[in-house]
């Protein structure tokens, strides 16, 4: 097994020197990323390279896993950076733990060359649609604004709303759920940046894929322009989506929503925490190629503030935690995230790095916790490391408002390197 691998690898950088030398490409002129911090290396890695305009190597793919080598999910997503960018892309296969990209000439300037057609990217299983979408977003946004300010339309299949159980093993999934993503990161992406980009759901698919989202993107602008999000506000509104299959999701709601067992049409929890108008949507079903189980269900919880900061957590049923509890874990997390005092909830912190390192001038983002903490979250930790390595700057630095003793995210962006000529 172990000279196999060895001669899968072989034969994979001779491909990659066949595509170097095709393309005109010195070796020298390669940027090496070691991919064994996790999926978001590699899909981040191979955005920055193909608006930059530069070839990417990314080596040890998820090398620190208990399975390691790249996964559906990651070679769907890079399947869309080499439709949307127009890029040769090399080991973009499962199990792959070695992948190259190597964009057109003028990066992004290239873009307006690239074929608009049924863009569509597919993981054959429950490999999470928004992790592919996150990868697809900045390129989208760029070539829109590349073209005069058009729509740009993709498709992505898989898991809509995925989370592991418990047990899982070897391949563990945690991604955002498609909720999290139309409700939370794209409304602050539309208000910080005047982008317009939405979600369409046309089926709903678990941790067995079958789900099916359309994205639909319109940027008037490129590069994007910074930003400073530095006041949280006060709390005004409760809001969420409890959603799931046949009746669960409406099982959920009642639990969620009920205290000394009352139907009250608000969360308890949040409501004693916080005392804010409260709104819950139901969605319940919907169409599917696959028969949903039973305990398909799950909830986002989103705290809104005086300006504008969406604050949100959620949870999935999985084996071992009980309706209730589902409710009860989203409802905690929003709590805790809004409590943080930062003007975003880890999830959200984490992936708007890469929107303020592409973005034109210094962003500022005030983070829930101290400095000496930004660094303990793994993927934070990637993101920022990733951002650093393509060009820009980045400072943590203590920050002290009416919410107590935090710290603050300052980037410096690569803007000016992606200009469209």
């Amino acid at each position: 097994e172990t000279l196999g691998s060895v001669g899968l690898l072989l034969e994979r950088r001779s491909t990659e020197r066949r595509l170097a030398k095709a393309c005109g490409m010195a070796a020298s002129t390669v940027i090496e990323i070691n991919g064994m911090g996790g999926g978001q290396l590699l899909r981040s890695a191979f955005v920055y390279g193909a608006l930059l305009g530069r070839t990417v190597r990314v080596t040890d793919i998820r090398g620190a896993k208990m399975a390691p080598g790249m996964r559906h999910a990651q070679m769907a997503a890079i399947q869309a950076v080499k439709q949307i960018s127009g890029s040769a892309v090399t080991g973009d296969c499962v199990d792959s733990i070695a992948a190259m990209v190597v964009p057109p000439a003028g990066g992004i300037s290239a873009f307006p060359a690239v074929v608009l057609d049924n863009w569509k990217t597919r993981a054959p299983t429950g490999g999470s649609t928004m992790l592919m979408f996150q990868a697809a977003l900045p390129l989208m946004l760029a070539q829109s604004a590349a073209r005069g300010g058009v729509e740009i339309v993709m498709t992505f299949h898989g898991g809509t709303n995925v989370k592991s159980p418990r047990g899982a093993g070897r391949f563990q999934i945690n991604a955002p759920q498609v909720e999290y993503t139309e409700l939370v990161l794209l409304p602050v992406l539309r208000r910080l940046f005047s982008i317009d980009a939405r979600l369409r759901l046309h089926r709903r698919g678990f941790i067995h894929g079958g789900g099916v989202v359309e994205a639909r993107v319109i940027a008037p602008r490129w590069p994007l322009q910074a930003f400073d999000l530095r006041n949280r506000g006060s709390a005004t509104r409760a809001f969420g989506v409890v959603y799931g299959a046949n009746q669960s999701a409406l099982q959920m709601l009642e639990s969620h929503c009920c205290a000394s067992g009352r139907l009250t049409g608000a969360c308890p929890r949040i409501q004693q925490r916080v005392g804010v108008e409260q709104d819950w949507d139901l969605r319940i079903g919907g169409p599917s190629d696959r028969s949903p189980r039973g305990s398909d269900a799950g909830i986002l919880a989103v705290l809104e503030t005086s300006t504008g900061c969406l604050l949100a957590g959620d949870s999935i049923c999985r084996p071992g935690l009980s309706m209730p509890r589902v409710g009860e874990e989203a409802a905690g997390k929003a709590l805790v995230a809004f409590e943080r005092g930062g003007c975003a909830d880890p999830h959200l912190e984490n992936q708007l790095v890469i929107f303020m390192a592409l973005a034109e001038g210094t962003s500022r983002l005030r983070l829930g916790c101290t400095p000496a903490d930004v660094t303990e979250d793994n993927h934070m930790r990637s993101a920022l490391w990733l951002a650093k390595r393509f060009g820009a700057a980045v400072r943590i630095l203590p920050f002290e408002d009416s919410m107590g003793s935090g710290a603050l995210l300052e980037i410096d962006g690569i803007g000016d390197h992606l200009r469209i000529s």
